[in-house]
């Protein structure tokens, strides 16, 4: 797995590209067709990175918290 995870960031995937990515509304297995690499990798990253809370059921469990004055 940790061979993936490096072939992955060599092929350019930085926490940058894949948070556009992501933002961009692209599903995991399409990162992970273009970075050549399973969606369990593009998963692995995007808990490791701190995004995946911008994608999937993490996104749901999101608090909106408003100023009250």
């Amino acid at each position: 797995m940790t061979h993936e995870i490096e072939r992955s960031i060599t092929a350019g995937l930085t926490p940058r590209k894949l948070e556009h990515l992501i933002r961009e509304h692209a599903s995991v297995d399409q990162i992970a067709l273009a970075y050549r690499t399973d969606g369990s990798v593009v998963k692995m990253l995007m808990a490791r990175w701190g995004l995946a809370h911008l994608s999937g059921r993490a996104k749901s469990n999101v608090v909106l918290v408003r100023n009250c004055e």
